[in-house]
């Protein structure tokens, strides 16, 4: 990016009002049901010697010890049995095996991260907490922002010195800002939208979902799993697998709004 696009901050904080930059390629993962084809205002920053954030947490508590629990122990079978062969298979083991050794869980701790947003309703959504992440999945951690440059600014100050740090904000959709980094091999993505956490379709998306793995039982994890290996993005999978047709990240939003009751009585035929 040219140093003309890029904003000038001092002491680490933005001074002024995010400026449009002429990449559009950002880090944030937009969902069709959140519209596409957003510009991005670019607050990148990269670091030639990265250290870890500035913030620290105490010990996160498990439940189970690393990789024990039942659904762990299931993907990681479901890894081995789906993993892709030849020389992407080795990096696929290679990866779940650091995902082992250092959990997202104490990467999270370590950076802090919810900590330093805890004024911004911070949520872990995505397929980590569900138990179906594979190799390269990262951290995702949806927040409440009403103010884009006061988030923007707390989130610069406490991590610009991670690894691969970069922060953006669209120029659509409610300006939301989008920011990651690397701790311990595991990407962080924090996201910051100025609705609640519970209205955005990250959350929304992870509810479905949540519920759905909790309703139909151990079947549909391994479907959605397969469907992952085989290239699938979690909402598509989650479609395909309970039979939606249609736009997968509109259809599971609609199924999101069902009760219990209602969402019991339409997968019934699903269980496994």
């Amino acid at each position: 990016m040219s140093d003309t696009a890029r904003p000038h901050f001092r002491s680490g904080r933005p001074n002024g009002p995010l400026r449009s930059s002429s990449s559009t390629a950002g880090t944030a993962k937009a969902s069709s049901s959140a519209g596409t084809g957003f510009g991005y205002q670019d607050l990148r920053a990269r670091q030639d010697e990265p250290e870890l954030g500035t913030a620290r947490s105490k010990s996160a508590g498990e439940a189970h010890p690393s990789g024990t629990s039942p659904a762990s122990r299931y993907r990681r079978r479901q890894l081995q049995r789906h993993a892709p062969f030849g020389p992407d298979r080795i990096r696929w083991v290679e990866m779940d095996a650091r995902m082992q050794d250092v959990t997202y869980e104490t990467a999270l701790a370590r950076s802090g991260a919810l900590e330093v947003l805890a004024a911004y309703d911070p949520h872990i959504v995505g397929t980590l907490p569900l138990d179906i992440a594979i190799p390269g999945s990262d951290i995702d951690i949806a927040c409440h922002a009403p103010d884009p440059l006061a988030f923007a600014s707390a989130v610069w100050t406490a991590f610009a010195s991670c690894e691969r740090f970069s922060i953006d904000q669209w120029v659509g959709g409610g300006r939301p800002v989008v920011a990651s980094f690397r701790i311990l091999d595991w990407d962080i993505e924090i996201f910051g939208a100025h609705v609640p956490v519970r209205e955005q379709p990250a959350w929304r998306h992870f509810d479905i979902e949540r519920r759905l793995l909790d309703l139909v039982g151990p079947g549909l994890r391994s479907d959605v799993m397969q469907l992952r290996l085989a290239g699938l993005k979690t909402e598509p999978a989650f479609a395909a697998a309970i039979g939606l047709k249609g736009d997968a990240y509109v259809k599971l939003l609609e199924l999101q709004t069902l009760s219990d009751h209602e969402l019991a009585s339409m997968t019934a035929s699903l269980r496994l």
